[in-house]
This record gives C-alpha cells, sequence and structure tokens, in this order.
C-alpha cells in the first residue's frame, strides 16, 4: 500500500475516533458540563458527564417502567396501551390501580360478568351490572307493582296472577286478577243478590228463604228460576193466598180444593147443575 494513502487512512481513522469520544456522533451521548448542554429532555450526570434522560423522560422503553413505553416524538414515558398511571389514563367508567398499574372497573361499574354481584347479575354496554331478564334482586327490579322478588324471581303477589297455576284451586287467572270459577266465591258479592258465599268451601249457597235448585225446596215446590223461592207447584199451596179466590188451601196435602158452593168444573156440582166458568159458582 502506498505510503500516502496508508497515512491518510491512519489520519481519518484518528478523526473518527476522536469524533465518537467527543460525542458528536449520534450515538445518543454527549458530553456536558450542565444541565444546558443538552436537549431539553435530558439532563446532565456530573458524574460521568453526559446528557442522560431526564425523570420521566426517555431515549427508549428501557428507559421507562415495564408498564411504559417511550415516546420517541416527545421522549417520554407513557403508560402502555391499557396500562395507567392516573386515572386519566383509563377509561370514564375506570380507575387506575397504582399497585399494577392497570385499568379497573370503578365502583359500581364492571367489565364483565364476573364483576357483578351475584349469577342474576350480567354486566351492560354501559359497563354496569344489571339484573337478568326474568330475575330480579329487590321489588324494584320486577316491571309490575302487583309482584314481588321471591328468590330472585319476580312472583305475583296474593291474588294476582301469571297463570292459573298463581291462583287458588277455586280461582281462574283473568288478565293478572284471580276470579273465582263460575259457581265459586271469595265474597258475598261474588254471588247472586239471593246467595251468600260460604267461605269454608267457597261457594255460592242460597240464602234462608231461597233456592238455587228444586232439590232445596219440599216435595210440592219448585224453585222459581225468576225469583229463586221455593214456589207450589201448580195445585199445590202453602197458604189461602196460592190458591184461586173460590179455592181454599188444605194444608194436610198442600192442595187447593173448591170452597163449598164453588166449583172448578160440573162434577163439582150438584144433580142437574152446571159450573159457571165465569162466577165458579154450580147453577
Amino acid at each position: 500500500m502506498d505510503r500516502q494513502l496508508l497515512f491518510a487512512f491512519v489520519v481519518v481513522a484518528l478523526l473518527f475516533l476522536a469524533v465518537v469520544l467527543s460525542g458528536c456522533v449520534s450515538s445518543g451521548i454527549t458530553k456536558c458540563s450542565k444541565a444546558t448542554d443538552c436537549k431539553t429532555w435530558q439532563t446532565c450526570n456530573l458524574s460521568s458527564h453526559t446528557c442522560v434522560p431526564a425523570k420521566g423522560m426517555c431515549a427508549a422503553n428501557k428507559d421507562c417502567n415495564a408498564w411504559e413505553v417511550c415516546d420517541l416524538k416527545t421522549h417520554a414515558c407513557i403508560p402502555k396501551q391499557g396500562a395507567c398511571s392516573m386515572d386519566a389514563d383509563c377509561e370514564n367508567w375506570q380507575v387506575c390501580n397504582l399497585s399494577s398499574h392497570t385499568c379497573v372497573p370503578a365502583k359500581g361499574f364492571c367489565a364483565s360478568d364476573l364483576d357483578c354481584n351475584t349469577s342474576t347479575q350480567v354486566c351492560s354496554e354501559d359497563h354496569v351490572c344489571v339484573t337478568k331478564p326474568g330475575y330480579c334482586n329487590n321489588d324494584y327490579d320486577c316491571e309490575a307493582a302487583w309482584q314481588i322478588c321471591n328468590k330472585h324471581r319476580c312472583v305475583p303477589i296474593a291474588g294476582r296472577c301469571f297463570t292459573d297455576k298463581d291462583c287458588n284451586a277455586w280461582e281462574v287467572c283473568n288478565d293478572t286478577e284471580c276470579i273465582p270459577k263460575e259457581g265459586f266465591c271469595n265474597i258475598d258479592e261474588d254471588c247472586g243478590d239471593w246467595q251468600y258465599c260460604n267461605v269454608a268451601t267457597h261457594k255460592c249457597r242460597a240464602l234462608p228463604g231461597y233456592c238455587d235448585t228444586s232439590s232445596e225446596c219440599n216435595s210440592w215446590e219448585y224453585c222459581s228460576k225468576e225469583t229463586h223461592e221455593c214456589t207450589p207447584q201448580r195445585g199445590r199451596c202453602n197458604t189461602d193466598n196460592d190458591c184461586a179466590e173460590w179455592e181454599y188451601c188444605n194444608q194436610a196435602e198442600r192442595k187447593c180444593v173448591v170452597l163449598p158452593g164453588r166449583c172448578n168444573m160440573d162434577s163439582d156440582c150438584g144433580t142437574g147443575q152446571i159450573c159457571d166458568p165465569y162466577t165458579r159458582e154450580c147453577k
């Protein structure tokens, strides 16, 4: 090799070494004697007389905490995605756990169903725990005022219903209300005017002096569908008032009998007489 060329190579090498040692290349290390000798995000380490990142600042990720990365534009250590150093680094429903530097749900909020208190709740899109459909935690979770929360289920209060099964045996469910089946009752008003409610059987029974069927009457009577009273059959009676004006009531037989001198037919008259159909007298 030519001596001049070798000499030039040595000179260049020495100059390069001098530049590196003086911190004039972009190695990230700069010699300093005071902070103003460094960049704005650096400070001067007076032991090594080199510019190093100031507290909270960085040149690379290794200058930050494990939960941080280095923002190479600002040279500031910032939390990794999902990590935090303060509540402001989190969503509005989260707070920063300063032990783990992770965002966790604030009190009353949730990230998943596991953050909710009971198996009857789920985490909504708004990150709050809400009751699962069909379940409840208190009476206010139920849709209707006639429901209460029992064992985490909305059930009807007494007298209200979803189906016939919610009612007593003598009732049916009618538009969320338990009402007596036909012929049954809970109160007297469930019965006819001539009846009362037998609370033992929940059946309507005829009041004294009234009837529901002829079997409740005497053998010579029938139960009138109009008045619901026991009424003498035709020709039978309880008093003279049940008979025609020309008859009286034979109490022994409960039959209407023609008064002496009066008649219903010719055979009620003497020989040679006929029964006047208008006056009911024998002539």
